[in-house]
This record gives structure tokens, sequence and C-alpha cells, in this order.
């Protein structure tokens, strides 16, 4: 499903969170829920555009509303990019593990007898739902002898 885009024109009377009752969409999804409002006083029609995910199976269906569309006033669109309307986990617990190595590198400085260089690395490799980060963090001294 968090392949593709998706769009659903939903009955008005249907609500979200029965539709999605026993649906999961994953965070990773974008999932657009188009459905048609009441006429509102100016007599225009109007369309809303929902997006709907959830942080885990057992989380509550989350809603952000991308947009709407009128007929009197055209199309107006959220421009809120898809990175900070997913930064709330809203608690969800992504399993994740950290691997640590440590190691140290003497290099001798050219031209200078006197001193040298130690480098330690920290390599922190977090392994976590699909996902493969490598961080490293290099500490460097310098020694006059």
């Amino acid at each position: 499903m968090s392949a593709a885009r998706w769009l659903l024109f939903l009955d008005r009377m249907m609500s979200l969170e029965d539709y999605f009752s026993n649906t999961h969409v994953p965070v990773n999804c974008e999932f657009l829920v188009a459905q048609e409002q009441d006429v509102t006083k100016d007599n225009c029609s109007a369309v809303t555009l929902t997006e709907v995910f959830r942080v885990h199976r057992t989380h509550p269906l989350l809603t952000y509303s991308r947009g709407t569309w009128s007929s009197c006033y055209g199309f107006a669109w959220s421009t809120v990019p898809f990175d900070v309307r997913r930064g709330n986990l809203h608690g969800a617990v992504i399993p994740s593990g950290i691997y640590s190595a440590v190691s140290s590198v003497a290099l001798r400085m050219a031209g200078n007898r006197n001193g040298y260089i130690r480098a330690t690395v920290y390599m922190i490799i977090r392994i976590s739902n699909k996902f493969l980060l490598v961080h490293v963090l290099c500490i460097f001294y310098y020694f006059v002898l």
C-alpha cells in the first residue's frame, strides 16, 4: 500500500473513523480522501481532501486536512511538506538495534617527529524498520611529545 498514492472518493455521510476502522494505512503512505461538503452560505459546492494514516496498527486513525475545492473559489492546497506532516509519531515505539564499534588509530604527523594524532572512531549502526543508518563520530587528539 505504501508504494503508491491513493485517492478515495467517500460519501459525505460516512465518517473516516468508521470507514478505516479495520484498515491500516501506514505512516509512509499518502492516502487522500475526498468528501463533498454541504453547500456553503454563498451557494457554493465544496470538496475537502483529507489525508489519513496510522502511526501503528494499534494506534488511532490520524487525519490531516490537505486542501479544499470550491465551485466559487477554486482549489486551496496545503503546502506543508510530507516529513513535517509525519513529524510526530504520537508515542509509537519503533523497534531498532544499536551496534557500537570503537577503534583507535594513531597517525604520525608528517614533518613533525614530536607529535602524533590519535583518532578515535565511534561507529553506531541503527537498524530499524527496513532502513539502515550508519553514524560515524571521529574524535581527534593531538599530542606533543
